[in-house]
């Protein structure tokens, strides 16, 4: 029986399935990864919770870049890998007259079944994997009719696209790594390694000042070009954000070649210096850890600072239920609120009814050029503003304030940073009535008439005089019990009759704008209303924050926070699950292969007299500065930008964001939990290879 270069071929490629089986679980995780994640993002579960162009789903889609990219780059890896390790087989084979085309037709085979099968089993098992997770969470944290997944097939595509993608590359790589003639660099190639020949003194704080310069201009450019500029900001301009990732990884090469502590520089001299002729694989890798770590945490900021500012704002408000509703309507009245709260034995008391108005305010509406060119045209009746008198606002919060005739207080929001507000006229919309006005103080405000107008009484009936019910608001605020399983019913109830007692003009969001519609119908231009909502969507999210007319009830808003908390920690823990998984499959296959290639060292330290302890700490230290430089960089420098995020919005941090900002750091502290255990296994695993 004569024995052919298949024959052969087949025997090596049982001998080495450890290898085509770790080539194989690289494609698959990262296809199915892709794959479940494009289900969970195109899911109309997800769309209803995440509308699009809403910030929660534009960061949805950058965190879904950062995952695409960072398995675009750990595949790339994995490739290589393999075919470093296919490189002394195949350069024998040639040594020993195998034609290139025999051995091109053999790594197409195995490239053929290693991708294509991966991307089957990740195409296959992309969507009951990502129903799987979110049915898991939804029965263990919430389970409402809002969140019952449904799956969009469209969401095959990203992974489909992805498979296609990742395969093409590969064999390319494949053919180029055939191409070459040198005998003796094919040969070779396996035991060739990337050194790092040259690290400057100035990587390190250079690469630190790069990361902050990225985060901070890449935050701020937009307004940069939008407010001194009066330019719309070109897509170029988000190249600042380059300075991140080489920031990034210049920091980590100083960090794993040179370290931080330069007066021990010979100190662990054996692992510095096979990180050091590993650097650059092993730099690469921990770039991509570094801004999967990022990226997961990003997604699982958002819930704690969103609802922790709204719990926090709840507790504050002056009374513990409020609404209000348009002057025309037929609402609910005292005498049914009292039988209500009597039904459900929730008592209530301090009930109280102050009337308020709607008028035009003035203003500067942006103009944009074709050339991107931005400038300001004033309107005289630009958009709705609410405005209350000062005795009904001493009457509601027992507040007393007293503007000069002429000047308004604005109620604003405590976390806001406004110390001026705009507004010079304010116009009757039925009358024509013209009243100049300017701000004499922005006052902080947690009752229902936030961004009201306060101004003195002739003023308010000088302005408000000839307003028909549809321009004037009634206001109703009681105190009550806001903590029992009681007082839920009772609020739930009083929000279905207000519901009921609304008519349909009322159906609108808040951000229509009736002053607004008039001016661009003056102009000729088409006003659209972007955000449509239904009464038949009365108990779903999106009602429940764009409402124009929702009503302040604590234990109602208690609730729903609690439950809206629910899902966007569900939404996106899947997606923290994602690019966690990433991490550990890079973490996991990055310490193994340190351990491969210095095996051989490992052995000669051995026979030389090291100590089992001695090569035990090598290795730790080793696979510890793998482990700890790229998440602690992520988690850290995530964690910073979300704090200058915040900052940004108002100008300050408030008191309920810094409790959200520390429920983020703990967060932080249970993924330093999760990935020191699993830095254990390795380790213990890395041991076990090397015999020690």
């Amino acid at each position: 029986m004569s024995v052919t270069l298949r024959h052969i071929y087949r025997k090596m490629r049982r001998q080495n399935r450890s290898q085509y089986l770790l080539m194989f679980l690289c494609y698959f995780v990262s296809i199915l990864l892709i794959t479940a994640y494009g289900v969970v993002m195109e899911s109309p579960t997800i769309r209803n919770v995440l509308p699009e162009g809403g910030d929660s789903r534009k960061m949805l889609y950058m965190i879904f870049a950062l995952t695409l990219l960072g398995c675009l780059i750990f595949i790339n890896y994995a490739s290589g890998l393999f075919l470093r390790f296919k490189s002394r087989e195949f350069g024998i084979f040639m040594a020993l007259g195998a034609e290139k085309k025999q051995l091109q037709r053999l790594l197409s085979e195995d490239l053929l079944l290693l991708t294509a099968c991966s991307a089957f089993g990740g195409l296959l098992l992309g969507v009951p994997l990502a129903a799987g997770i979110w049915n898991f969470f939804r029965f263990a944290i919430i389970n409402t009719k809002e969140m019952v997944f449904s799956i969009s097939w469209s969401g095959l595509l990203y992974g489909l696209f992805f498979a296609v993608i990742s395969i093409t590359a590969v064999f390319l790589k494949g053919v180029f790594f055939i191409g070459r003639t040198n005998i003796l660099d094919v040969i070779k190639e396996q035991r060739k390694s990337e050194p790092v020949k040259d690290v400057k003194f100035w990587y390190g704080w250079g690469g630190i000042l790069m990361i902050l310069l990225g985060g901070f201009l890449g935050y701020y450019h937009s307004a940069f070009f939008i407010q001194v500029l009066k330019y719309w900001p070109p897509v170029w301009a988000n190249v600042v954000y380059a300075f991140v990732p080489v920031g990034l990884y210049l920091f980590l090469l100083y960090t794993v070649i040179r370290g931080w502590s330069g007066k021990n520089s010979y100190k662990n001299i054996v692992s510095r210096s096979i990180m050091k002729f590993q650097g650059r694989q092993t730099v690469r890798n921990m770039c991509i850890i570094a801004l999967l770590t990022a990226g997961g945490l990003f997604a699982m900021f958002y819930a704690p600072i969103t609802q922790c500012t709204r719990l926090y704002s709840i507790g504050q408000r002056t009374f513990e239920y409020a609404f209000f509703y348009r002057g025309d309507e037929e609402m609910v009245t005292q005498k049914d609120i009292e039988k209500l709260a009597e039904k459900h034995q929730v008592p209530i008391h301090s009930y109280t009814e102050i009337s308020s108005a709607t008028v035009a305010r003035d203003g500067y509406r942006d103009l944009y050029s074709d050339s991107g060119a931005i400038s300001e045209e004033y309107v005289e009746q630009l958009s709705e503003c609410q405005i209350v008198s000062a005795s009904d606002y001493k009457k509601l919060t027992g507040k007393t304030l007293d503007p000069a005739p002429g000047e308004f207080c604005f109620l604003d929001s405590p976390e806001s940073s406004e110390s001026t507000i705009s507004i010079t006229q304010l116009t009757n919309p039925v009358t024509g009535k013209v009243l100049p006005v300017k701000a004499a103080k922005v006052l902080p405000e947690y009752s229902i008439l936030l961004s009201h107008l306060v101004l003195n009484d002739s003023d308010y009936k000088e302005i408000s005089r000839g307003l028909t019910p549809q321009w004037q608001e009634e206001v109703v605020c009681f105190h009550g019990d806001k903590d029992s399983e009681n007082a839920y019913l009772f609020s739930r109830e009083l929000f279905d009759q207000i519901l009921a007692h609304s008519s349909k003009d009322c159906e609108i969001s808040d951000f229509y704008d009736r002053i607004a519609k008039a001016y661009y119908e003056s102009e000729g231009m088409t006003y659209e209303d972007y955000l449509k909502i239904s009464y038949e969507d009365a108990d779903s999210m999106g009602f429940a924050n764009s409402w124009k007319y929702y009503p302040d009830f604590s234990p109602m808003d208690v609730r729903d926070s609690l439950k809206n908390l629910s899902v966007f920690l569900m939404t996106f823990l899947f997606i923290f699950l994602i690019c966690l998984m990433s991490v550990l499959v890079i973490l996991y296959t990055r310490s193994i292969t340190l351990g491969l290639s210095c095996r051989q060292v490992y052995e000669d330290l051995k026979r030389l007299g090291a100590s089992r302890a001695y090569l035990r700490k090598s290795v730790s230290r080793q696979l510890f500065s793998v482990f700890v430089s790229p998440t602690l960089t992520g988690a850290i420098g995530i964690w910073g930008y979300f704090l200058l995020v915040l900052y940004a919005n108002s100008g300050s941090i408030s008191s309920a964001e810094w409790i959200g900002a520390g429920v983020c750091f703990l967060l932080v502290l249970t993924l330093a939990v999760i990935l020191f255990f699993f830095y254990r296994r390795v380790r213990n695993k890395v041991y076990r290879m090397l015999n020690i």
